[in-house]
């Protein structure tokens, strides 16, 4: 056995100095065969680095905790990364609420088939409310609006002329259909919100389940009323022809602008004070001011004018044209 061993020893050693004794003359040394020829061992070293420079990739990347690395097939390791991303996405996916989106789609194809738009809370940005419930023809009527709160924008019980919604502000002008109530609904989370609000009611009496803030608030009627809990603005201007305007609470914090030609606004309003800060400026030609319970202008006090500078600085200013009707306000 040591003979044997010690013979291929001998074999290894006489080949391997012939093999240098070849390459030092200029030879190769021959060690695949394929395509019909016998290839050195060199040319093979050098395709099989070729191989590795051109096919495969080192890379490094961390996951689990851990550093990995390693040589890659440059297409299969993109796939692994692709599968690895597709996988990540989808537990994101999954981990999100998408409900909503099965929800919004179907609002709006309710509303693509029946021709109307109607905002989405999350979709669509609303800053601005332009509201008109015509009456001047008496196709219109006078049917209530009662104006909701709830998840999402909506309409019940109307025919609606125009819903549409333009740099921020959403114009919608219905007349109740009288077959059922007249609702609109709109998100809880955008009552205080709205920049602007614009109530165009005509004869129509109209109630706010609820209070409304805004930057500004007008409001034009004609025979119609408007009744809520609070409506609070920096500025409030009211056209009342001969309806009523009842509000049960009145926050104005800048300026109040009132032109009542019948009919009456009766509220209590309040200011950023006592309400001892409320400046006014009124003109009652045949109509009357009341300002907790006294006759300031109009009625029987003699005068037809009648203002006051607000006790702070920067108090808000109440502007009133009376040519008819009662403008009577409580203070707080």
């Amino acid at each position: 056995m040591k003979k044997l061993v010690l013979a291929c020893c001998a074999v290894v050693a006489i080949g391997g100095c012939m093999a240098l004794g070849g390459w030092a003359a200029g030879g190769q040394l021959y060690g695949s065969y394929y395509d019909g020829a016998l290839h050195p061992v060199s040319e093979t070293i050098r395709d099989a680095s070729r191989l590795m420079r051109d096919r495969l990739t080192y890379h490094v990347w961390w996951t689990d905790g851990a550093w990995h690395s390693g040589w890659f097939d440059e297409d299969a390791f993109e796939a692994r990364v692709e599968h690895a991303a597709g996988e990540i996405v989808d537990d994101v996916l999954d981990e999100f609420d998408t409900d909503w989106v099965e929800d919004w789609l179907e609002t709006r194809h309710e509303a693509i088939q029946n021709d109307v738009f109607l905002p989405y809370i999350g979709i669509d940005t609303v800053q601005r409310l332009r509201f008109e419930f015509p009456s001047e023809e008496e196709a219109y009527g006078t049917d209530p609006v009662c104006i909701i709160f709830g998840s999402n924008y909506d309409v019940t019980g109307a025919d609606i002329l125009e819903s549409t919604l333009e740099n921020g502000t959403w114009t919608l002008r219905l007349c109740p259909d009288g077959d059922e109530d007249c609702v609109i609904t709109l998100p809880t989370s955008a009552a205080d919100i709205f920049s602007g609000i614009s109530l165009a009611i005509g004869d129509h009496p109209v109630d706010i389940d609820g209070s409304l803030t805004a930057g500004s608030i007008e409001v034009d009627m004609d025979n119609g009323a408007l009744t809520a809990d609070t409506l609070n603005a920096g500025q409030l201007d009211l056209d009342i022809g001969g309806g009523r305007f009842a509000p049960s609470r009145l926050c104005v914090s800048t300026q109040a602008d009132i032109e009542l030609e019948g009919g009456s606004v009766t509220s209590t309003i309040v200011t950023p004070g006592d309400g001892s800060d409320l400046g006014y400026q009124i003109t009652a030609e045949d109509g009357v001011f009341l300002l907790d319970g006294k006759v300031i202008a109009g009625g029987d006090s003699g005068q037809h004018h009648a203002s006051r500078k607000g006790a702070l600085s920067g108090s808000p200013i109440l502007r009133a044209k009376i040519d008819g009707g009662t403008l009577d306000l409580l203070t707080q």
